[in-house]
This record gives C-alpha cells, sequence and structure tokens, in this order.
C-alpha cells in the first residue's frame, strides 16, 4: 500500500511537471507568434501609408484639375465633379475591401496557427 502511494504521489508530481513544461512551450510559442505579428503588422502599417500618400496625391491631382476647370467653364465641372465622386467612391471601395481582407486574414491565420500548434504539442506528448 505505501509503495502504490508512492508511485501514485511520483506519477502526479511527474504530471505536474509535464503540464508546467507544456505551459512554458506554450507560453514561448504565443511570444514568438505575438512578435512575428508584430512585425508583420508594422510592414502593413507602412504600405497603408504609402498606399494613403499615393491617394492623396491623387486627390490633389484632381482638386488643382477641378481648379482650373472652374476657371475655363461651368459645363467641364460638372463632368468632373462626377468623376471626382467616382473616383472618391472607387477608393473607398478598394480601402474598405483592404481592410476586411487584412482583418479576416488575421483571424484566419490566428486561429489555423494556434490549433497547429495545439495539435503539434498534443500529439508530442502522445508520444512522450
Amino acid at each position: 500500500a505505501m509503495s502504490t502511494a508512492f508511485h501514485d504521489w511520483m506519477n502526479t508530481v511527474e504530471e505536474k511537471r509535464q503540464v508546467v513544461a507544456l505551459q512554458k512551450q506554450a507560453e514561448e510559442k504565443m511570444k514568438m507568434h505575438a512578435e512575428k505579428k508584430k512585425g508583420q503588422s508594422v510592414g502593413i502599417v507602412d504600405r497603408m501609408c504609402a498606399q494613403k500618400t499615393r491617394d492623396l496625391l491623387e486627390e490633389m491631382w484632381l482638386i488643382w484639375i477641378l481648379v482650373k476647370a472652374m476657371c475655363s467653364g461651368e459645363n467641364e465641372l460638372f463632368g468632373l465633379r462626377a468623376e471626382m465622386q467616382a473616383f472618391k467612391a472607387k477608393k473607398k471601395e478598394q480601402a474598405h475591401h483592404v481592410l476586411n481582407s487584412l482583418s479576416a486574414s488575421s483571424d484566419r491565420g490566428l486561429l489555423e496557427i494556434m490549433f497547429s500548434a495545439w495539435v503539434r504539442d498534443w500529439k508530442d506528448w502522445l508520444e512522450g
């Protein structure tokens, strides 16, 4: 009875040690994942800022054309206004699409990474 109790205690201690080791591994993987995602986020923000700069330059160009058209005639102005509104709508739709894509891919990617890590750890633990 005493040896059984001792073996049970030893098994419990070993299980706790394995749980702590798995927790540390999971925390390390989460930390590495967070650092990786942070680096990716910086790149995404840089690309978005560059796109915003190009969009602002395009809008400024169109505004300049509008001002020039105001000086040359009212008929041309109405056509350019319609073009400007269509351009703005197109850019707004593109930006909305890009942000939706980024958001969806981030959520799906994180879920896939976490599930894959869990499956890999579970298999390692079973083979253990």
